[in-house]
């Protein structure tokens, strides 16, 4: 694996001046460790660059245009100036300079905490914009008037706020509320993957409130009704809840599930449907949270998991308590992660004392059974129904799924009472 003294010491050689920037800096003086790194290199054309990297490993070019390599876990880039020509975050002009300093290099850097370096020739600390006395004072602040350039950098703004714990600058906040007409112009994925990283911060609540303060909350509709119909009543609660699956280092799932949750209830209120079974509105609150989920873009298969978290806590509601909806414990763990379900019933319904009795039998159960965090592994496979005279086709998958489902009813515990499970089955098929 290539190492970080290898690659300077190349760097260096051809004539050039490698300066460590980004993140890794940032995170060095907030105690954080960090394993991936920015490298810019000054006084070097991209052409040598490509030559020297090239000599040393695969590259990936990321983009021609702005200077950007890939080589291992590291980023290389050449210093360079962006100015605004076109609409939205791609509509920039790039030019490069051999003879670029690094003060002129950073103007384009978006924030303060971000636009530290280390000179890796000399050793100098370059700090042109103040960031780390901004890290000391816990600020997100902007680096120039070329901020308003980019519009993603408002929804950067508050997920670093939320990740690192510190306020949004008042000169940032009133730059980003510029932005606010830009805001359109970003694609999907780009604010599904800065949401997802601000929901899973040290303080989502922090970041949220600055979706609000910089007005980047009318890309996300149902939580924009959320705070403008109820004020502070509902979006406190939402807050709230957010900040506490932080603390409990809970999945992004679980977090988004939780949110969706919310959402869809207050979306039930504004309905306000009256004589409509429970089941139904479970139907319409997963459909809803659907919608949100894929206007930030999620995969299907992580709408799938959050879907039947819903699903299931909707099923724990309509249950009351009764044992009926649970008479196979097994059967809910295909389903959900029964750990993750117990989370989202401590929070909305930590009051119903019913149903925290059933919850808590129901953990009881599950970790005897062991599918608190997984399903049941079954114990056959086609294989021994093949050994014991069954013939392979078609039938073999029923007789699986047949079997699990025995597993599942407590009909044998061990593969040697599976085996002979399945010698009754054959001389009952006879």
């Amino acid at each position: 694996m290539l190492t970080l003294g290898v690659l300077i010491n190349k760097l260096l050689r051809a004539g050039g001046n490698p300066v460590l920037v980004g993140g890794s800096i940032r995170d060095r003086f907030l105690g954080k460790s960090s394993e991936d790194f920015d490298i810019e290199v000054y006084a070097l054309s991209y052409e040598t660059v490509l030559s020297v990297l090239r000599d040393i490993g695969p590259v990936c070019c990321v983009g021609k245009q702005f200077g950007v390599f890939k080589i291992y876990n590291f980023d290389i880039s050449l210093p360079r100036i962006e100015k605004k020509d076109g609409e939205g975050y791609k509509g920039f002009r790039v030019s490069h300079r051999l003879d670029m300093d690094y003060f002129t290099a950073s103007l384009r850097r978006d924030f303060t905490i971000n636009s530290m370096g280390l000179n890796l020739k000399d050793g100098m600390f370059l700090d042109p914009h103040m960031g780390k006395n901004d890290i000391r004072k816990k600020h997100i602040r902007h680096v120039s008037l070329r901020f308003c350039e980019d519009p993603l950098r408002v929804l950067r703004a508050c997920r670093f706020s939320s990740v690192l714990n510190f306020k949004i600058h008042y000169k940032t906040v009133l730059e980003c509320k510029k932005l606010q007409g830009e805001l359109m112009f970003l694609p999907k994925e780009r604010i599904g993957t800065e949401f997802c990283k601000m929901l899973m911060g040290m303080k989502p609540s922090l970041g949220f409130k600055f979706l609000v303060r910089t007005f980047s909350i009318c890309l996300f509709p149902e939580l924009c009704v959320l705070v403008f119909r109820f004020k502070t009543e509902a979006w406190d609660v939402v807050l709230n809840i957010l900040d506490l699956l932080s603390r409990q280092n809970a999945s992004l799932n679980l977090r988004l599930a939780a949110l969706c949750e919310v959402l869809s209830l207050d979306f039930i209120f504004r309905l306000n449907l009256k004589n409509i079974s429970i089941e139904n509105l479970i139907n319409i609150r997963c459909f809803f949270s659907e919608q949100f989920l894929h206007r930030i873009n999620k995969s299907y298969e992580a709408i799938g998991n959050i879907l039947s978290l819903l699903y299931c806590l909707g099923l724990i509601k309509l249950s009351n308590g009764k044992h009926g909806y649970y008479k196979f414990i097994y059967h809910l763990a295909l389903i959900v992660c029964i750990e993750d379900l117990c989370v989202l019933k401590n929070i909305f319904f930590s009051l119903d004392k019913a149903i925290n009795y059933y919850i808590q039998e129901l953990i009881c159960q599950t970790q005897i059974l062991l599918v608190s965090k997984r399903p049941l592994k079954p114990l056959l496979k086609g294989e021994h129904f093949i050994l014991n005279g069954f013939l392979p086709g078609p039938e073999i998958g029923k007789l699986i799924k047949n079997a699990y489902e025995a597993q599942m009813l407590g009909k044998f515990w061990t593969l040697s009472d599976a085996l002979r499970w399945i010698k009754k089955t054959l001389k009952a098929i006879k």
